[in-house]
């Protein structure tokens, strides 16, 4: 472990074995947080950075630092002390301090046997009783996921100019778990750390690297997915089911033939998806279940990475399904090292709220934090951007962990999250409108456009919330007016008939693309899933039909993109037979209002949050950031639905303007609801309307 100066008078920590995460809000060297424990549905961490690696040689690398030759026993232990009085320096200022974990990898090159193998071979037993290890295990190599070729396999990770060779480890591996959890336990007992990422769990190999899908060549992974089978598949059904009248047809001794068998077999491949999502979470609850016995109140996360924001790209790559992985971790944590930043690009709008619409979902009550690098921008514009990505991330009720040095352009913002934190903690969206967004497809090598079709109700400014399969069930159902199912192709049957009964209860349907074409593990339909709304034939048009109480409208949309494309771009360019037909759907031809509306450019979102107490909060955000310059968004006409309460007052708050202003607004009574009416003058990049009811 090193502790080294960077330049200027900021010193950064590397732990050798990962890095030193601390919670900051820009007022300091070491900034004053709002504890993990206050975090609700929104976790105020846009003040959270981490701090950065300096040594350049990665994680769970003893005795390093940057610059430096591997450092003695005797001075690891004084930079663990050092390292420690830090800590406990941040815990007396009352801030937590979060760690590094790596999930499934480590660097070395095996011909220079350098880095984690340099320290294998020369200097484990050395730091052994330092560092609680277990005594000399198998050689790592031994440890490794494996290639096609049988070789241990290398993912190459570019660090500036430097390539270094990234190990991964298989996930069935007991002595990288042992290490694992006496790296886990060194954090936790002597540097008395808080909680922990654990970064990048690999089951299987991207297709990169994998020309038949993301699939593990590592027989303990394979002699565990066989096991997987028997105990989830009575023989019968392996059969009937799969095909597999043995499960010696399933054999680990012979990866390349398992492979092909799955390429070939869609309805195993399913399982094998489902197997290695399964796979990520298990390890993480290990790691989980292991933390919390030593230490009350310990944090543990993964990295979900968004990547270019298709959680389905990410899924096919990486083999993480964040609907699993937050049932073993404390909190969500997602990375987004891509080109979308809130602002205009040629003219066009670039907005993450889709996926945070969905990561807010996956999470429910735990926090959600996102780590989004800046990466190339147009520098003049960097300070209206860094703003623009907290108010984003804030209006859709996640946390933006900003990177360091963003904190010169954001102090007002971070002060104005801090005074008003009432306004955030607890809020939980408001929107009678439901868009599906299943991550069950990419078991079957399929997606949805949920993203997309978020997207396009957010530039029509129509309230909404993106629910997931666990959620089609007759009492989250019976909370919205209308549900989207946006391309969604494997349903259940129980799945169909729940929706089939909130369409017949009075709810509005909107089916786009042939939905509900697959059933269980992927097989196809004879029929259409819902043919008993539709009919038997897929419509060729747009179509409505009257179900009982209720309406269903049928949008096609065939020929859809790969689905690489991103969501995050202007629906226009992607999925232009979608931008009109959708919006129009929802709001059917009497354009109901719903929960609100705002009449406004598509360059300006709207969302709406309830508080605990029963206040409403408008988030508005502006994205007319380029070429340097901010364009405000003036003369905003918003309408809000507040039941049958009556108004007691309406305030303005911004980041961007000082004080609080009292909004004038009217009353207007539709189809038995209540609605409040009020216009904001101006605003530059994000504003925040408190209403205030009364019962009536």
């Amino acid at each position: 472990m090193s502790i080294v100066r960077a330049s200027g008078n900021r010193e950064d920590h590397n732990l050798a074995f990962g890095r030193l995460f601390t919670q900051s809000d820009g007022t300091g060297p070491w900034l004053h947080p709002l504890r993990l424990e206050e975090w609700r549905s929104l976790c105020l961490t846009h003040l959270w950075s981490s701090i950065l690696v300096e040594s350049g040689l990665g994680p769970q690398i003893f005795g390093y630092g940057k610059g430096r030759v591997r450092s003695s026993v005797e001075e690891f232990r004084s930079d663990v002390a050092r390292a420690k009085e830090f800590v406990d320096a941040l815990h007396r200022n009352g801030i937590r301090v979060w760690g590094y974990l790596a999930g499934t990898y480590f660097w070395a090159d095996p011909e220079k046997r350098d880095f984690f193998l340099n320290f294998y071979d020369r200097h484990w037993d050395e730091y052994r009783d330092t560092l609680g290890l277990a005594p000399k295990p198998s050689d790592p190599m031994s440890w490794a996921q494996v290639g096609p070729d049988g070789k241990p396999f290398f993912m190459h990770y570019q660090y500036g100019d430097v390539f270094m060779p990234h190990l991964a480890v298989s996930a069935y591996s007991p002595e990288w778990r042992e290490y694992d959890r006496a790296v886990l336990r060194f954090l936790i007992k002597e540097l008395h750390i808080d909680g922990i990422e654990v970064d990048e769990v690999y089951v299987g190999h991207a297709p990169a690297a994998n020309p038949l899908g993301t699939f593990s060549f590592d027989r303990r992974t394979l002699e565990r997915f066989r096991s997987y089978l028997k105990e989830s598949f009575s023989a019968a059904e392996l059969g009937r089911k799969f095909g597999v009248r043995n499960l010696d047809q399933v054999d680990p001794s012979d990866p390349m033939a398992l492979a092909e068998q799955l390429s070939a077999n869609p309805q195993l491949r399913f399982v094998w998806n489902e197997f290695q999502a399964r796979t990520i979470a298990d390890f993480l609850s290990e790691i989980r279940d292991y933390a919390h016995s030593l230490k009350d109140g310990f944090q543990v996360a993964t990295n979900n990475y968004a990547g270019n924001g298709n959680i389905y790209f990410q899924f096919q790559r990486l083999g993480i399904n964040p609907e699993v992985t937050i049932e073993a971790t404390d909190y969500l944590r997602s990375e987004m090292i891509h080109r979308t930043f809130p602002r205009l690009l040629d003219g066009r709008k670039q907005s993450n709220s889709p996926l945070f619409k969905y990561l807010r979902s996956v999470a429910g009550d735990k926090p959600v934090v996102i780590i989004n690098n800046r990466g190339s921008i147009d520098p003049s514009d960097l300070p209206n951007v860094y703003r623009a990505m907290v108010a984003e991330a804030t209006a859709n009720g996640v946390a933006l962990a900003v990177e360091y040095g963003a904190d010169q352009f954001l102090s007002e913002y971070f002060a104005f999250l801090r005074q008003h934190q009432d306004l955030l903690v607890g809020s939980r969206p408001v929107g009678r409108v439901a868009v599906l967004c299943s991550m069950r497809q990419a078991y079957a090598d399929r997606y949805t456009l949920a993203l997309t079709v978020s997207r396009i109700l957010s530039d029509n400014h129509v309230l909404h919330s993106i629910i997931l399969d666990r959620d089609l069930k007759p009492d989250t159902l019976s909370g919205y007016a209308v549900l989207i199912l946006p391309h969604v192709p494997l349903m259940m049957d129980r799945e169909i008939w729940r929706v089939t009964e909130f369409v017949g209860s009075g709810g509005r349907l909107v089916i786009v693309g042939r939905t509900a074409s697959l059933k269980e593990f992927g097989i196809p339909r004879e029929k259409p899933g819902f043919a008993e709304i539709l009919g038997a034939e897929w419509p060729a048009t747009i179509t409505e039909v009257k179900y009982h109480k209720g309406r269903a409208i049928y949008i096609p949309c065939n020929g859809l993109p790969y689905f690489q494309v991103d969501p995050s771009l202007d629906p226009s360019t992607t999925f232009p037979g979608l931008v009109d037909a959708v919006a129009k759907a929802v709001r059917g031809a009497s354009r109901d209002p719903l929960d609100g509306y705002l009449k406004g450019p598509s360059t300006v979102e709207y969302s709406l949050m309830r508080l605990p107490d029963g206040r409403l909060v408008v988030h508005l955000v502006n994205y007319r950031i380029a070429g340097g310059k901010l364009t405000p968004a003036d003369n905003l006409e918003v309408k809000v639905a507040i039941g049958d309460s009556m108004l007691r007052k309406v305030v303005l708050l911004s980041p961007d303007t000082s004080g609080e202003r009292m909004l004038e607004a009217a009353m207007e009574e539709r189809n038995g609801r209540n609605y409040v009416l009020f216009t904001v003058p101006t605003i530059r990049i994000h504003a925040l309307v408190v209403i205030e009811c009364c019962r009536a």
